[in-house]
């Protein structure tokens, strides 16, 4: 199946976790975003998986930067729920023993603290550091 690569507004995309952006992620990808705009990577493009409740990123930190900077569209790849992962992720255990991304989807949902979130994630942003934040 080749890739659906789709152009859409950041704000109407769901999270599949609660926090991103930390160990000085989202100040880089800020100040890049800033600086350069958003830029479309087919090497590691932002990957997002279609739900019944729309698309939810499994890449939730360039997203919440977009969303954050109010960026008005953003380039992304789309994936079916039940399309198979590239062998090498599923080898890598990546999302545990996911095997297509909607499972990888559950896996990341089902994994964050304090409570997992729901299986086709969340529309809430997750929580970033700020700029000055360590």
């Amino acid at each position: 199946m080749s890739d659906d690569v789709i152009t859409v507004s950041p704000s109407e995309l769901w999270f599949s976790q609660r926090t991103a952006g930390g160990n000085g992620r989202a100040k880089k990808l800020r100040a890049s975003i800033r600086k350069q705009g958003f830029i479309y990577d087919p090497a590691n493009p932002v990957t997002v998986i279609r739900t019944p409740n729309g698309l939810t990123t499994i890449d939730n930190t360039r997203v919440a930067v977009a969303q954050e900077l109010q960026l008005d569209k953003i380039t992304v790849v789309v994936k079916n729920y039940d399309e198979s992962l590239p062998p090498i992720m599923v080898k890598a255990r990546r999302f545990g023993e996911a095997k297509t991304w909607g499972e990888a989807l559950r896996y990341r949902t089902s994994h964050q603290r304090p409570e997992p979130l729901p299986p086709y994630g969340t529309p809430v942003r997750p929580y970033m550091p700020k700029d000055d934040e360590p």
